[in-house]
């Protein structure tokens, strides 16, 4: 019995062994994301031919950008994990639609300032936090306004408690303290007790789905591609006052409904581009549109949209902030540039137009394919 089984064994394996190099690629490229990944670690043969794994894997799921990227010196399996996300952030997207179904009280200048408020108290958590009060907000009507920045508070916490899931046992006390609902009463100024936030947060778990809270958020996204923009040349490490302004953008950009409704990355590219446009950088160079899947022309409308709110919103308590923040930078070298930032940071003020893209698009979703 042992023998018959040692001998399928050997059989499976010769039979294998004699699989041509393209029907191998050609079974392996079927699979999907981790699956994949895991596949190719499993022996000699496969790790050998991963990079044209990846790229038959590119060109099945996502054909018209292998069209595109196919001369990119960029790993096919980064090309592949990025299409892969942008895939993902759609499938959470919240819906217009819904959120103007659902409110009758609420609307986008209410939004407005409650996202302001949120960001005063955490500028980071705070993607995450708006992120779950717009799937809120297609979800749930707020039949009162008194009632609505006890949902933001609770969309804080929920976000908050997320990330911190990711930290050492040797910090849990420390953040059970955090995560106390009184400590977030206190927040509103004693407008809630401790018990409705507590409630309301709940709720809020309830209505966030797995996929929303695994998915990267604009600031993520402008994380990466900034490593990636440093890595390949485009912008020196010390020129901070880029990607200072454009997480200045992607601030801005919340606090606009319609911008928020757009994906993540698509977000942080345009915000990303328009800041090195306006310190003399080519916009959106070849290692950047290899690197996110986003040609020049896919990005035009968003950035114009990001110059419209940067010019129209005075968000005065956020831009407070941020000039009391970075106005002490330390990078003396860029004095010039961290001025001008500044003062795109302080106040209301139109950027240069975008310049349009020669290269025409219909829409990045067509740009990668069946999206």
């Amino acid at each position: 019995m042992v023998g018959t089984r040692n001998q399928s064994k050997q059989l499976a394996r010769l039979a294998f062994e004699q699989l041509p190099d393209e029907l191998l690629m050609e079974i392996l490229a079927h699979l999907k994301d981790r699956d994949l990944g895991v596949a190719l670690c499993v022996g000699r043969r496969f790790f050998a031919c991963k990079e044209a794994v990846w790229r038959e894997a590119c060109a099945k799921r996502w054909p018209t950008w292998h069209a595109v990227a196919r001369g990119s010196e960029l790993p096919w399996r980064r090309q592949y994990e990025m299409l892969s996300l942008r895939e993902r952030e759609l499938l959470v997207l919240p819906n217009l639609a819904g959120i103007q179904k659902k409110q009758t009280v609420v609307n986008a200048q209410n939004r407005a300032v409650l996202t302001e408020w949120l960001a005063e108290l955490e500028s980071t958590i705070v993607f995450k936090a708006a992120a779950y009060l717009d799937h809120y907000l297609m979800n749930h009507n707020v039949p009162e306004l008194a009632g609505f920045q006890l949902v933001g508070i609770a969309c804080l916490r929920v976000a908050m408690g997320d990330v911190q899931q990711r930290a050492a046992q040797t910090e849990v006390e420390e953040e059970k303290k955090s995560m106390d609902p009184a400590r977030f009463a206190y927040i509103s100024d004693r407008t809630y007790t401790a018990a409705q936030v507590q409630e309301m947060t709940a709720v809020v778990q309830k209505s966030t789905c797995d996929d929303l809270r695994t998915c990267p958020n604009a600031k993520m996204f402008l994380r990466s591609f900034w490593y990636r923009s440093v890595q390949g040349g485009a912008i020196s490490k010390e020129e901070m006052h880029i990607y200072t302004l454009a997480s200045f953008f992607l601030q801005l950009a919340l606090l606009d409904l319609d911008l928020s409704l757009l994906p993540a990355s698509l977000l942080a590219a345009a915000a990303l581009a328009n800041s090195m446009e306006l310190f003399g950088k080519e916009s959106w160079p070849c290692t950047m549109q290899h690197y996110s899947a986003y040609l020049p022309a896919d990005l035009d409308t968003t950035r114009s949209k990001l110059n419209q709110v940067q010019a129209s919103s005075s968000a005065e308590h956020v831009r407070s902030l941020w000039r009391k923040h970075h106005e002490h930078h330390g990078y003396e070298e860029y004095r010039d540039e961290w001025t001008r930032a500044l003062q795109l940071i302080a106040c209301p003020c139109p950027a240069p137009a975008v310049k349009c893209s020669s290269t025409s698009s219909s829409g990045s979703a067509q740009t990668i394919g069946p999206l």
